[in-house]
């Protein structure tokens, strides 16, 4: 194994044992205890805080358990987050589900149970009916084709009802009160 295969596998092992010897790493991994140290060192410098204890029954443990996101939050950027997401939710905004799950990692990555903030928060807005399914594609079509600089294909329809096709370069989206628009160039006109 390679040096950085070898000090990934170490934090492994330290992720998921509470305590262990240099003497067992150094056997896992099979390199000497000396390289045990360099590893921990890598480690370090990346970030990941790891507390020794020497002597004859000393041992590595890892201090930080939140170091690869390096998430520090406080309640109240833990309510903002909550907040949020209901806000998302009743607002029936197409990225909700992903929003929460997205909320959930982060309070799992810090080390918190999930929950819910108590209390009633009240959100005005105009609700749309649409799919939100569908409105979520078509989204991700249109940043998908922002980002790789490519032409989509629609179909338009003009105040009096009309409809025709067009192919147009997005260039931007946004949402105006929970109705998707996207800035874009029309080919045709």
């Amino acid at each position: 194994m390679g040096k950085l295969n070898n000090a990934l596998s170490m934090l492994a092992i330290l992720r998921s044992r509470t305590r262990v010897t240099r003497k067992e790493l150094a056997e896992i991994l099979e390199v000497s205890e000396r390289e045990i140290t360099r590893y921990k060192d890598d480690l370090e410098v990346a970030g990941v805080t790891i507390n020794s204890v020497r002597g004859k029954y000393g041992y590595y443990e890892i201090a930080n358990k939140d170091f690869l996101l390096n998430l520090d939050l406080s309640q109240s950027e833990l309510t903002t987050l909550d907040i949020a997401t209901n806000y998302f939710k009743d607002q029936q905004v197409h990225f909700y589900k992903d929003f929460h799950h997205i909320n959930e990692k982060i309070k799992v990555a810090s080390g918190i149970a999930f929950q819910e903030t108590k209390g009633n928060y009240y959100f005005k807005g105009i609700k749309i009916r649409a799919d939100y399914e569908e409105e979520k594609r078509k989204w991700l079509t249109i940043n998908e084709a922002i980002i790789t600089c490519r032409k989509v294909e629609m179909i338009y329809m003009n105040a009096n009802g009309e409809e025709s096709s067009r192919v147009v370069n997005p260039y931007g989206l946004f949402t105006y009160y929970n109705s998707n628009f996207f800035v874009e160039f029309c080919n045709k006109r």
